[in-house]
Formats: structure tokens, C-alpha cells, sequence
């Protein structure tokens, strides 16, 4: 049983990032086409990928945008043969997935590695096939959007706390102070 006593059904992992644009002023998200919700860019691992990879792929795959990971805690600086120290995630969510059309719970979970990342370029493309739009949104317009609590808060915090500690970062600092 997971913590709402709902039961656990299978799970595949799933890596996303929410993309803040070059000023870091707006984020990026899409009408996802399956559950009609404004979310995060994101979608399965792939058998050759490590998580943020995964993530990065699929923000290009969905949105056109091309986007480097921000790793937003304390970075070793380990890089050899032996041993790389991976971005870390920002969060790491359970999600339920619900059939849009029925409301009734799908046969599978995921477990979503979600990244903080940051344009390169602020050019979008929908790939219809996954998304009926792809738009940067301001923190003001995020909150008046049909998509989930969640997401909601998680843009307030990404736009609201951690901006002026990404400058920081870009300048040269080694983690974010939040």
C-alpha cells in the first residue's frame, strides 16, 4: 500500500524537468494530449539512459527546446573512470495515472525523477503526437492554468525561491543556497 491506501500497481520510472527560460523569469510546460493538464515536459527512461539525460531528451522531444540540467544542491565535483556524481533531482514523485476520458486509475504508477534545467533557446515546437500546446508561463499565469496542485507549487518555488540562487550558480557558485 502506498502512503493514501491506494494500492500499488506496477511502476515505471519516468524522468522530467521543468525548464525555466533564459532570464529565468518563466517556465516552460505543455497541455500533456493523454490527461488534459498543463505539466512538466517528461516521459520513460529509455534502456540506455541515466535519469536526467532522459529528462533532457524528452524536454527536447516535446517542446523543441534545448536545455541543460541545473543541479540545485551541493556538487562533489567526482567525475573519473570509477565513479560520476549524477545530477540530483529536485523532487521525486509518485504519480497515478488516470485515464482521461474514464477517470479510472490506469494498471501502472510512475516513479518521476523530476530535474530543474534551464533553456539554451526559447524556441518551442508542439509535437503533436504528446501535446496539444507548449507555452512559458509567468508564476502568475501558472497559477490560473488547469493543472495539478503539485505543479502549481512546485513553479512557485522553482520561480519564487530558487531564481536569484540559479544566477548564482551560473556565475560560479557550487550549490544553491535555498
Amino acid at each position: 500500500m502506498c502512503q493514501n491506501n491506494i494500492p500499488l500497481k506496477p511502476q515505471d520510472f519516468t524522468a522530467s524537468a521543468y525548464v525555466l527560460s533564459k532570464n529565468a523569469d518563466r517556465i516552460l510546460l505543455m497541455l500533456h494530449k493523454k490527461i488534459g493538464l498543463w505539466l512538466a515536459p517528461g516521459g520513460h527512461l529509455e534502456g540506455w539512459e541515466v535519469p536526467h539525460e532522459a529528462a533532457l531528451r524528452e524536454v527536447r522531444e516535446e517542446t523543441g527546446v534545448q536545455a541543460r540540467i541545473v543541479n540545485p544542491y551541493f556538487e562533489l565535483g567526482v567525475h573519473n573512470k570509477m565513479e560520476t556524481q549524477l545530477p540530483t533531482p529536485l523532487f521525486v514523485w509518485e504519480h497515478r495515472i488516470f485515464d482521461r476520458e474514464t477517470g479510472k486509475q490506469q494498471v501502472h504508477e510512475h516513479l518521476d525523477l523530476c530535474y530543474l534545467a534551464q533553456a539554451l533557446d526559447e524556441s518551442v515546437v508542439v509535437n503533436e503526437a504528446e501535446s496539444e500546446g507548449v507555452q512559458w508561463f509567468t508564476l502568475e499565469q501558472v497559477q490560473q492554468l488547469e493543472t495539478t496542485e503539485a505543479v502549481k507549487k512546485v513553479c512557485a518555488f522553482v520561480l519564487g525561491q530558487l531564481c536569484g540562487a540559479i544566477e548564482q550558480k551560473v556565475t560560479g557558485a557550487s550549490a544553491i543556497n535555498i
